[in-house]
């Protein structure tokens, strides 16, 4: 069994290269390297639109700053267990994580949601309340100017 990769990587080595080829149906990709290298480039964009560095992240999910960095240059292929953490560190979803789509989001909007999902309860309630008092005040504003 020595030389075998365990179970889990297996399935998360699936997860990324069967995510990377329905996220692209444009242009599929079927090259193993090319599906890991997308997931690490994710993975990075994610992380830094968290405002977390590699070491922030290694420390959130238990594992080394080069562990971190080897996962986004597509040198290493996380195990599932490691997908769920990473994807909890990042406040998305293992399946986003590896490339399915949220909703049609901007690039914009996906980086807010990925920033709004990072923030702690109260301050998700915080923002929620906020967005209410805008969407107040311009709804006004907008009837106003009729």
């Amino acid at each position: 069994m020595r030389g075998l990769p365990r179970s889990d990587t297996i399935v998360s080595r699936w997860l990324i290269y069967h995510g990377a080829l329905y996220v692209s149906s444009r242009g599929r990709r079927t090259d193993q390297k090319q599906a890991a290298e997308s997931f690490g480039g994710r993975l990075a964009r994610m992380r830094a639109d968290t405002g977390l560095s590699q070491s922030a992240l290694a420390r959130r999910v238990g594992v080394s700053q080069s562990a971190v960095s080897q996962m986004e240059a597509g040198d290493r292929s996380p195990s599932y267990g490691m997908l769920v953490q990473l994807a909890d560190a990042l406040g998305v979803s293992v399946a986003y994580l590896v490339g399915a789509d949220v909703e049609k989001l901007s690039p914009v909007e996906e980086k807010h949601f990925r920033r709004y999902r990072a923030l702690s309860n109260a301050a998700q309630r915080e923002l929620d309340a906020y967005v209410d008092f805008l969407s107040t005040k311009y709804a006004r504003n907008d009837f106003d100017a009729r």
